[in-house]
C-alpha cells in the first residue's frame, strides 16, 4: 500500500500507519515501535504490543496423516491460539499426537465438541541461533549412529535414532514458525533459510528411510564399498557444516566437486553392480543432494544472522 510523506515543520519526515494494521497489533497513541533499516526499505515492529493469531477449525476427519498436515500449517502460519470443533470422542487422541512435533501447542481447556490449543511457549528470536545449530547436530549425531550400524551390519542405534529424530522435526518446525512470526532476515534470506531447515528435515528423513529398508531384510548385511560410500556423505555433510559457520568460501568449491564425484561419478558404478544395497545407496546420495543445494546458500546469508 502507498502512504503519503508528509514534512514536519523542522524538516522530519513522516507517515501515518494503516488503521487496520494499528488496531489489529494493538498500538495505541503512546505505543512504541522497532524501526530497522533493511537495505531498500524500513520494517516497522510492535514493541510489547498484543497481536495474537487466533483461529477456528472444524474437524472433518479423525485421520492422523490429515491432522498433522492441518495443525502443523496452522503452527508454521504463526497462529496462536486455536479452537477446534471435534469429529467425535476420539478426536482428542488424535489432536495430541499431531501436537507432539509442535513445540509450545498444547491443550489448555476441553468440552465436549471443543478444544483449545494454545501457544504456552511464545517463540524468542534468541532462540533460533542455538536451535539451528542443535539441529545440525542431531542430524550429524544420527549420521553417525547410522555409520556405525552399517559398518557393523546391525539395528543396534535405530530406535534411538529415530527418537531424536522426533526432536529434529520440534526444533525445524520451532525455527520455521520463529522465521514466519519474528520477521529475523529479509524476504529473499527468509526463504532461503527456510529451504536450509527443509533440507536439514530431509537428511532426517533418509537416514530413517535407510532403517526401514535395512529393518525390512531378513539378514542384515552391508557392503563395505556401501558403507564407505555412506562414510564420505557423513564427511561432506560435516564439510557443510563447518563452512556455514565458519563462512570460508573460498572453500566452498569443494561441495560441488565432491558432489561431482559422489552423484556422477561414484554412485552410477555402484548402481550397476545391481546390489541389495542400492536402495540404501539411493537415500545416502540424497542426502548428498539436499546438502549440495545448500551450498548458494552461504553466498546469500548475512554474517551474524546464523
Amino acid at each position: 500500500m502507498k502512504r503519503k510523506v508528509i514534512k514536519q515543520g523542522n524538516g522530519t519526515l513522516t507517515i501515518t500507519l494503516p488503521k487496520g494494521w494499528t488496531k489489529k497489533v494493538g498500538l495505541t497513541g503512546n505505543s512504541e515501535v522497532d524501526v530497522e533499516d533493511m537495505d531498500n526499505g524500513l520494517a516497522i515492529r510492535t514493541r510489547g504490543a498484543s497481536s495474537k493469531k487466533k483461529m477456528h477449525l472444524e474437524l472433518e476427519s479423525n485421520n492422523q496423516i490429515y491432522l498433522n498436515q492441518i495443525l502443523s500449517n496452522i503452527y508454521l502460519s504463526g497462529y496462536d491460539e486455536v479452537d477446534i470443533t471435534l469429529l467425535d470422542s476420539k478426536s482428542i487422541a488424535h489432536i495430541n499426537k499431531a501436537l507432539d512435533n509442535l513445540l509450545g501447542y498444547q491443550i489448555i481447556e476441553q468440552t465436549k465438541n471443543i478444544c483449545h490449543i494454545k501457544d504456552i511457549s511464545p517463540v524468542t528470536e534468541e532462540q533460533f541461533p542455538t536451535l539451528l545449530r542443535r539441529t545440525f547436530l542431531l542430524v550429524k549425531s544420527m549420521f553417525s549412529a547410522l555409520l556405525d550400524d552399517l559398518n557393523n551390519s546391525r539395528l543396534d542405534n535405530m530406535e534411538s535414532v529415530r527418537e531424536i529424530s522426533k526432536t529434529v522435526h520440534k526444533f525445524v518446525y520451532y525455527c520455521r514458525r520463529t522465521i514466519t512470526k519474528k520477521h529475523l532476515f529479509e524476504d529473499y534470506e527468509s526463504t532461503r533459510m527456510y529451504m536450509l531447515l527443509n533440507r536439514l528435515l530431509t537428511t532426517c528423513h533418509s537416514i530413517n528411510y535407510v532403517y526401514d529398508s535395512l529393518s525390512e531384510r531378513k539378514k542384515i548385511k552391508i557392503g563395505k564399498e556401501c558403507a564407505d560410500y555412506a562414510k564420505k556423505a557423513y564427511d561432506y555433510y560435516n564439510l557443510f557444516y563447518d563452512l556455514y559457520y565458519s563462512r570460508k568460501l573460498k572453500d566452498l568449491p569443494r561441495l560441488s566437486i565432491i558432489k561431482h564425484e559422489m552423484l556422477h561419478e561414484k554412485m552410477p558404478e555402484m548402481i550397476k553392480k545391481n546390489s541389495e544395497d542400492n536402495i540404501i545407496i539411493h537415500y545416502i546420495a540424497d542426502i548428498v543432494r539436499e546438502t549440495a543445494k545448500n551450498g548458494g546458500i552461504l553466498f546469500t546469508l548475512k554474517e551474524g544472522k546464523s
